[in-house]
């Protein structure tokens, strides 16, 4: 029996058929019904003589676009649409998601494409001879493209499970709007003058026509065309073609894709080196193989000139010098032994006991003398020792206080006054004597020989 389908079973089947046949195309046709809802969506029939489709061109789209303003749109107007077939399973009816609208039927933004497409194609810039291949091996790559865009991220993210590694520098560039056109064509000068990379790579999500037209412009192209490094683009989905991808050395069908070529899948390249090895293993044993015949042939020749017998006479003769060596070792250690026992004889007699006994009582004689002298220059040391002791005591200058005499010193520095010239009148002085300390002013000074005017005068008390 065969399968039934449900409603919404045939619809979304239909919807995939569809969809997946038509993600992008053309259509020209008349305008039928048209209505501008306020939320700024237009909603018109696209017909012929024979038939018609509904049609949607949403405000987000509107945006940017650089053919006929929506407010342009009436009844009756030939026009050019672009978008995509889309199902919407609700009412069961298929309609086309409008990216861009132009009038004059085949619309301005194809004619501009088409007109850039021939004047570059007559200057050359499309032919394959001036292309150039992916280098095999690339370890520095330059992505121009929007640094947050899902383009990069996936870009990246495929490049980090291909290949056997690399470095990766983006250029930032806008990819499209206002002024996208120079920074995508700055960018990849930038990448030029830097000289770094082996590769370029121009990336770029999929969008709308209007999205992408930055790619379609001559500014980029002459950059591309003018790239002293070889170029490779991933711009859009697989049936978007733009003018950058037509003189691009190599053109990938989406940023993923450029990935994929830029570096191949690791396993690819695993079993790449084990397809190697087999290969070199193969070759190896050939050539061991290969080898090996003259090998043999060469041992079949040795043993036919029978080198053996030559080689038992030197063994013979070998065998011969071993026993004379032998002998002269034999001989060689006798003479050595005997000569050794004489050494020892002659070692024992100057180095035995009588030696030792003799050596043992001049060294005791030495010692008794040693400790006689150490006695006698201690002696002499005490002596002068106490000499120096009694001098010393003699020269006390606090002992002849214990006969009476008295001590004068200057009070300022506590000197000893041995002479008149260390003071001067007013000076104070002080008087030691054994038992007291006198403090006491200088009221006249006279040289030795001279009267003193006033005696000196006291004035401090005792202690």
């Amino acid at each position: 029996m065969r399968h039934i389908f449900t409603v919404q079973e045939l619809t979304l089947a239909i919807k995939d058929v569809l969809e997946g046949e038509f993600p992008f195309v053309w259509l020209k046709g008349q305008i039928g019904s048209l209505n501008q809802a306020g939320s700024g969506h237009v909603y018109f029939t696209l017909k012929d003589g024979q038939a018609s489709i509904q049609c949607v061109w949403f405000k987000n789209s509107q945006q940017h676009h650089l053919g006929t303003k929506p407010e342009a749109l009436t009844t009756g107007l030939d026009v050019l649409c672009a978008g995509r077939i889309a199902v919407y399973p609700p009412r069961g009816n298929y309609q086309l998601i409008a990216e861009v609208v132009q009038d004059q039927g085949v619309g301005r933004l194809h004619l501009e494409f088409e007109a850039l497409k021939k004047k570059l194609a007559d200057l050359g810039w499309f032919d394959q001879a001036r292309k150039r291949p992916l280098p095999e091996k690339i370890d520095r790559l330059a992505v121009i493209t929007a640094p947050t865009g899902a383009a990069i991220r996936d870009f990246l993210r495929l490049s980090a499970d291909r290949g056997w590694g690399g470095s990766i520098r983006i250029y930032p560039s806008l990819v499209q709007g206002e002024g996208a056109r120079e920074s995508i064509a700055s960018a990849l000068e930038q990448a030029n003058l830097e000289s770094w990379a082996d590769l370029a790579v121009l990336i770029r999500g999929g969008g709308s026509l209007e999205d992408l037209w930055s790619f379609n412009t001559e500014e980029v192209a002459a950059a591309v065309f003018h790239s002293s490094i070889p170029v490779l683009t991933g711009i859009g989905h697989q049936i978007d073609l733009t003018i950058a991808d037509m003189v691009a050395d190599v053109q990938a069908a989406t940023p993923s894709h450029a990935a994929q070529m830029v570096w191949p899948e690791r396993r690819a390249l695993i079993q790449r080196i084990d397809e190697l090895e087999i290969s070199m293993n193969s070759a190896w044993t050939r050539l061991l193989n290969h080898k090996e015949q003259p090998l043999a042939q060469c041992e079949r020749a040795l043993a036919w000139l029978s080198p053996q017998r030559h080689l038992d006479r030197l063994e013979q003769e070998l065998v011969k010098a071993g026993r004379n060596l032998a002998a002269l070792a034999r001989t060689a250690v006798i003479r050595n032994q005997e000569l050794l026992s004489a050494l020892v004889k002659r070692l024992r007699a100057f180095h035995g006991p009588r030696r030792w006994a003799l050596e043992e009582s001049r060294l005791e004689h030495q010692s008794k003398q040693l400790l006689r002298a150490a006695d006698l220059y201690l002696d002499r040391r005490e002596q002068r020792l106490t000499l120096a002791g009694n001098g010393l005591h003699g020269a006390d200058p606090l002992k002849p206080l214990t006969r009476g005499y008295s001590l004068v010193k200057v009070s300022s520095d506590q000197s000893i006054l041995r002479k008149a010239s260390q003071v001067t009148t007013g000076d104070e002085v002080d008087i030691v004597t054994m038992q007291d300390h006198i403090r006491a002013a200088v009221i006249d000074v006279a040289e030795q020989g001279s009267p003193l005017k006033n005696w000196i005068a006291d004035d401090s008390t005792q202690g």
